[in-house]
């Protein structure tokens, strides 16, 4: 789940190539792309929405209180960019830029949420859930951090009902001095038991950093 917010793009855009959005990603599925094990989803948030990739649909969904229908995880080749490609991070590279973005953690959780209730509905298995959730700023609209871990325990909460487990893990790539915004991030993966990584301090960052993969080390 990457953030979209205004912020990101134009000539001062803490990731306006899109280095640790989609490059980080597509590295980490060229190295281990060929493991059957593994299905992807992806979404992003910004101008108080947030859209999930539909990969039957080929297109992104604005999510809702009703899950829309669709297949919300997919293999590795289809979530890659390969030129002309129909995949999510493909399509999400041609996604308009809203300069004026705001940054909604609540829709971004609350899509995190559908994903994973209508995966586990449709395919009625236990799986293990890694939310990745990428930012470079603190919420807008505000949000208390005993809310904010409300959300986070709500979110993994509903994988534990169908079974299945879920952490979520942190990848802050804004300013070195945003204080507030990198305890905020530090707070997501606290709560939800995964690893949060600063890109300012960790400008190597890899996927590999926040997700452990099965028989790697």
């Amino acid at each position: 789940m990457v953030d979209h917010s205004g912020s990101t793009f134009g000539s001062s855009g803490t990731d306006a190539d899109y280095h640790y959005r989609v490059g980080a990603i597509q590295s980490f599925l060229d190295k281990y792309g060929n493991k059957s094990n593994f299905t992807y989803s992806f979404g992003y948030f910004g101008a108080d929405k947030a859209l999930l990739f539909d990969f039957q649909a080929l297109k992104y969904k604005q999510t809702s209180a009703n899950p829309p229908i669709g297949r919300y995880f997919g293999t590795a080749a289809e979530l890659s960019t390969p030129s002309g490609s129909t995949g999510a991070l493909q399509k999400y590279l041609s996604i308009s830029q809203n300069l004026n973005a705001n940054t909604p953690y609540q829709k971004a959780f609350n899509a995190d949420k559908v994903a994973v209730t209508v995966d586990t509905g449709n395919n009625h298995a236990t799986y293990k859930y890694v939310v990745i959730f990428m930012s470079d700023g603190q919420p807008n609209p505000d949000i208390s951090d005993a809310d904010l871990t409300t959300l986070i325990k709500d979110t993994q909460a509903t994988a534990t009902a169908q079974g299945s487990g879920l952490t979520i893990s942190s990848v802050y790539f804004g300013p070195a001095n945003g204080t507030t915004a990198i305890n905020k991030m530090k707070l997501i993966s606290l709560q939800g038991g995964g690893q949060f990584v600063n890109t300012n301090v960790n400008s190597d960052f890899t996927i590999n950093d926040v997700i452990q993969v099965p028989g790697c080390h």
